[in-house]
């Protein structure tokens, strides 16, 4: 009599051969123990997930029963399959959890001509695509020649409290044009 840890490979080659019809309880018993085998030997840290890696395991173990060859090892063709599913599902959900984690793209077309309808320096434009988070980066280049323009507008936009300008600055009109034309001038030539 075979202990309740020991695996039946005959019971699993019948897995891999029947028709799902003739599928009996102890076929899926003996599957599960495959499944049981590698996540604890490769999965522990998810324990918490186990039930749902096994039920994904196991549909994608059902589904490529027909690629086995009977000349094959059915232990060894099923704790390969296991152990790579679990891999595989461990990643995606990694990746999931990232991508659910990292700020919220926008939809497609939300904010398509936010170039045009907001007023921003032609240099900037062709950092929208970031700017909107539409298109990932962890780090960006910045031409230089973009930079005074880019900041500016930033800053501009920048949702803060803002201070009055001195009287002495206010009764100028054109005071922010000459000031944005100054820093530019340094930073390019500086």
């Amino acid at each position: 009599m075979k202990g309740s840890n020991v695996v039946d490979k005959e019971l699993l080659y019948e897995f891999l051969l029947i028709d799902e019809d003739l599928m009996g309880a102890m076929h899926l018993e003996e599957v599960y123990k495959v499944i049981n085998i590698c996540l604890n030997k490769y999965a522990g840290a998810y324990f918490n997930d186990f039930s749902e890696l096994k039920g994904e395991v196991f549909v994608i173990m059902l589904e490529r029963r027909h690629r086995f060859n009977p000349g094959q090892d059915a232990y060894n063709y099923l704790y390969t399959q296991a152990r790579n599913e679990i891999g595989n599902c461990i990643y995606r959900w990694k990746k999931e959890k990232s991508i659910e984690d990292a700020p919220r793209k926008y939809d497609k077309g939300y904010d398509q001509n936010i170039g045009e309808e907001i007023d921003i320096p032609e240099g900037c434009k062709k950092y929208i695509p970031y700017l909107t988070c539409e298109q990932d980066f962890v780090t960006k280049r910045i031409a230089r020649k973009d930079v005074v323009d880019l900041l500016t507008w930033l800053m501009c936009k920048e949702k803060k409290k803002k201070e009055p300008l001195p009287l002495s600055l206010a009764s100028e009109p054109n005071v922010a044009n000459v000031l944005y034309k100054l820093l530019k001038d340094l930073i390019n030539y500086g």
